[in-house]
């Protein structure tokens, strides 16, 4: 039998959709999760920072950077190395 696919509940995780209006700029920049939305914020509100410094919130902002790009990197096939520079 097939599945069937639950738009609705995909849309409760993108805040932005819940709004009665069409984006048709989908080129121009993409909708995200609120989880992406609740990361972003903690980080800019926490550990915005110089990365590589000595102090404690410096070394959690490195670590965080370093991650992202792991992450990025593992996506993508490829070393972190090859993501770009801080």
């Amino acid at each position: 039998m097939a599945q069937t696919f639950d738009v609705t509940a995909l849309r409760k995780h993108f805040p932005a959709l819940d709004k009665k209006q069409v984006y048709f700029d989908n080129a121009g920049g993409s909708q995200v999760i609120q989880e992406v939305i609740d990361s972003v914020s903690e980080y800019l509100s926490g550990t915005n920072v110089q990365l590589g410094a000595s102090y404690p919130v410096a070394q959690k902002s490195t670590n965080l950077f370093a991650a992202g790009k792991d992450a990025v990197a593992k996506y993508i096939n490829a070393t972190s190395d090859e993501i770009g520079k801080h």
